[in-house]
């Protein structure tokens, strides 16, 4: 057995349980929100959000929650991408989703408080590392396996302006193997299995977080008007390791003491700054739009970057690789975006304190993939997202619940098959990429209070 091998069979076990503690990740759902209601609406609501999925869409919504809110949900992501005519390996997803919803005052000003949380399939974060020469689709494959945290507060110092702000937090696995002792090569007899050797394993939560930023102004009764800001989100994926001890060679026994380390960002959002408004031309009736600014210009690379390094002068032939200072990833070279949003809600009043709504919306999203890469492999076509949905909502159906309210919503979204090229050591190459992707949802919110100390309807929502 050489050293390279032992090193490999030692190594991939552990390597594999360091992989399997997946990174504990968060970042709002960066296509069209938290919750049923804003996928109904792919996102345009905004300047009009009264629960806790405001803490990822304009925070400043919080400072307009009627009352306590618990807030239940769960989603099921589906999708049928292709590249090159074979079937993307996407699993579908399904995501719970958790929200919390506080309001309060100090002083007479109106404050709020919230907490969202998402997890996929009902576990953390399932993200993984990809390869410069493998097929990815790097807007589908991270992001709706992303467990979602975030809080935020608002307050309303005036009738017509509240302001908010928020965190979300981000986890990066950092992990480390090590190995000592003695291992014995193979001598064709099987004296490797006379090797003594032990080994350790570390893995760390290492927290990070990124702020999430919202105003909302009400000008009139019939006009909303909000803007909101999202920082960055990266999720990094650090990896070492290390094998120090002693190689016997028959009667030698040789130093050894081998490093390795692997870093990559295995999912990325990009910053976004979103325009919202919403108006009511009519009773009943209100009409949300928005316009989100992303910068994906600054989207990091999700591909490899691995060192080794050779600590110990060896004698020749041993077989053990050089030091290796590892070569950086290519670049992504994606290209920034605006993604034009607009959404209809009407209600319908069907008894006293019972109203059924309606909701549909639609977005173009342009694919910010560039259409010539180099030595890289990345795969998007550019979007038609359209959203319906209907809510129920019932107003103090008895002691302690204040209201409740119930959303179903999906969203499809058509792909448009878009080709592109791939410039890399085999020369040009043409690819394309096709697929559509389809999510269903349903949301439960229960209001806890007195249901005469809600603000009157009609003033800032079709609910």
């Amino acid at each position: 057995m050489t050293p390279t091998r032992a090193l490999g069979c030692l190594a991939a076990p552990l390597l594999l349980a360091l992989l399997a503690a997946s990174p504990l990740a968060a970042s709002p759902d960066t296509q069209r929100g938290f919750g049923t209601r804003s996928g109904s609406l792919v996102g345009s609501n905004g300047a009009e959000v009264d629960d806790a999925s405001a803490v990822f869409s304009n925070p400043a919504g919080l400072a307009d929650v009627p009352h306590t809110l618990v807030l239940f949900g769960y989603e099921s992501h589906a999708n049928d991408l292709t590249h090159d005519g074979t079937e993307a390996a996407l699993d579908t997803i399904g995501t719970y989703e958790f929200g919390l919803a506080v309001p309060g005052a100090i002083r007479g000003i109106p404050i709020g408080f919230g907490l969202s949380l998402a997890l996929p399939d009902g576990r953390l974060s399932n993200l993984r590392q990809v390869e410069p020469t493998e097929p990815y689709f790097p807007l589908d494959d991270a992001v709706p396996r992303l467990l979602d945290l975030g809080t935020a507060i608002a307050v309303r110092p005036v009738t017509s302006l509240s302001i908010g702000a928020g965190i979300g937090f981000v986890s990066s696995l950092s992990g480390a193997f090590r190995v000592r002792g003695t291992a014995v090569a193979a001598d064709g007899e099987g004296a490797e299995y006379d090797s003594n050797l032990s080994h350790a394993v570390d893995a760390d939560l290492l927290s990070s977080r990124y702020p999430i930023l919202g105003i909302g102004y009400r000008p009139l009764d019939i006009l909303s008007l909000a803007l909101s800001y999202r920082g960055a989100v990266r999720v990094r994926q650090q990896i070492e390791g290390t094998l120090k001890g002693d190689l016997a060679i028959g009667p030698l026994l040789v130093p050894v003491e081998y490093a390795f380390s692997t870093d990559a960002t295995v999912a990325y959002s990009p910053p976004e700054l979103t325009l919202f408004a919403s108006v009511g031309p009519a009773t009943r009736l209100r009409v949300h739009g928005a316009v989100a600014w992303q910068r994906y210009s600054s989207y990091a690379s999700p591909y490899t970057r691995s060192t080794t390094r050779l600590l110990t002068n060896l004698p020749p032939g041993l077989g053990l690789p050089p030091d290796d200072p590892g070569t950086p990833p290519p670049p992504a070279r994606f290209n920034d975006r605006l993604v034009p949003r607009l959404g209809v809600e009407r209600s319908f009043e069907v008894a006293g304190g019972t109203a059924v709504i309606a909701r549909g919306g639609y977005s173009y999203e342009q694919s910010p993939v560039p259409g010539s890469q180099e030595n890289t492999l990345f795969f998007d076509m550019n979007r038609h997202a359209v959203g319906l949905g209907a809510g129920l909502t019932v107003r103090g159906p008895a002691p302690p619940f204040a209201e409740l309210r119930l959303d179903l919503g999906l969203e499809y979204v058509l792909g448009t098959a878009r080709s592109f090229e791939s410039r890399g050591a085999r020369g040009v190459t043409q690819h394309r990429a096709d697929g559509n992707l389809l999510s269903l949802g349903a949301t439960l919110g229960v209001f806890f209070g007195d249901p005469r100390d809600a603000p009157e309807e009609g003033a800032s929502s079709a609910r």
